[in-house]
């Protein structure tokens, strides 16, 4: 799958999981989308939540801004390879033979 078909993908994912959540306050939307919660509750919303892997080894990982808008993806590199299209300086490249 090429990164713009997994893009608009991943955004309608999103978009219905926050119909639902719709009368959550802003914390409670932040909260839902922790990637614990998000394991149990949205296993497919991202195929790393069954292997139980991280995309980012952040003690507290949010799911809500994945596939952020400045999120980028070279479908062609030799090695999958994704970065921060604004250079954001909490922002890392992921190198991958397959599928992080």
């Amino acid at each position: 799958m090429g990164y713009r078909s997994w893009f608009d993908n991943h955004a309608k994912k999103h978009k219905q999981i926050m119909q639902k959540l719709q009368e959550l306050s802003d914390d409670e939307i932040i909260e839902y989308f922790k990637f614990e919660n998000m394991q149990k509750n949205e296993p497919d919303f991202c195929p790393l939540y069954a292997k139980n892997i991280k995309c980012h080894e952040i003690k507290e990982l949010n799911c809500y801004l994945c596939a952020c808008p400045n999120f980028r993806f070279d479908d062609n590199a030799p090695k999958i390879k994704s970065y921060c299209s604004i250079d954001f300086k909490d922002g890392k490249q992921i190198e991958s033979n397959g599928f992080i």
